[in-house]
């Protein structure tokens, strides 16, 4: 079962603001709250603890909020990070903003809807980190089968760009590891002959929410073609369709 609590550090060299912080957090439900006064401090408790998000104020001694910021993101920490403080000048937001902070809330005023919006902005920046984390591990089962059978898998963003194509795949075009990195059009892959047809295949399965298969001839890198299948599919993310993922069979059929 996926745990629905929220592990909370608050970093905060005024102990009793984090302490407050702390209590208000605390009695929200599913929120587990750990303290430290310094980044320091913080960086000891995130060596053997894993948190969820982390709530930084801005100015304290010897590493401010946004230079601990700053280190975790040059360590490749992508946490949600939301700096807390009572500075309101635009070159602490820009600074904050520059080095990867998730969100920005000012001290001060009343103190339980300031405590509300930080709760509502704390569930907001995990479900969307663990939204996130969840899409890359599903990413990453998906490459890991895709390079396992034997068939060429491809994706491609809406602008006909290929975003994947398994090992397999440029095995049978006869491209590289360098040339995908470089960069290579879907319809490339085809004969002139086919791109207009393709292109309005495609734009069907989008607009229809369809599975389509369809018969092609492929060009390969060296200029050869031969006859194919592509069989694709809708990708929605959030709802929205981010382009098409599919398998390519060679064929024994004649393009029409």
């Amino acid at each position: 079962m996926v745990s629905t609590e929220i592990h909370v550090l608050v970093v905060d060299d005024e102990p009793d603001l984090c302490n407050l912080t702390k209590d208000f957090l605390d009695l929200q439900g599913e929120m587990v709250v750990d303290t430290a006064f310094s980044a320091q401090g913080a960086r000891n408790l995130l060596e053997y603890k894993r948190y969820d998000i982390i709530l930084s104020d801005y100015k304290m001694p010897e590493e401010s909020g946004i230079q601990f910021l700053a280190s975790l993101r040059s360590e490749g920490n992508k946490i949600p990070f939301i700096l807390f403080t009572c500075k309101e000048r635009q070159d602490v937001i820009i600074e904050a903003l520059n080095n990867g902070v998730s969100g920005y809330l000012q001290k001060g005023g009343n103190v339980v809807p300031q405590y509300k919006e930080l709760e509502h902005l704390i569930r907001t920046l995990v479900r969307q980190s663990r939204d996130e984390e969840a899409l890359r591990e599903s990413e990453t089962r998906f490459r890991d089968l895709a390079e396992m059978i034997p068939t060429a898998v491809f994706e491609i963003d809406l602008s006909g760009k290929l975003t994947f194509l398994n090992n397999f795949a440029l095995d049978l075009f006869g491209y590289t590891p360098k040339d995908f990195a470089d960069g290579i059009e879907a319809f490339d892959v085809l004969i002139p002959e086919d791109r207009e047809r393709a292109l309005g295949n495609m734009q069907e399965i989008l607009q229809k929410n369809v599975t389509g298969s369809h018969p092609y001839c492929a060009l390969k890198k060296d200029g050869t073609n031969f006859p194919i299948i592509i069989t694709a599919s809708i990708i929605l993310r959030q709802g929205h369709p981010v382009g098409l993922r599919g398998v390519i069979n060679p064929s024994q059929v004649v393009n029409p």
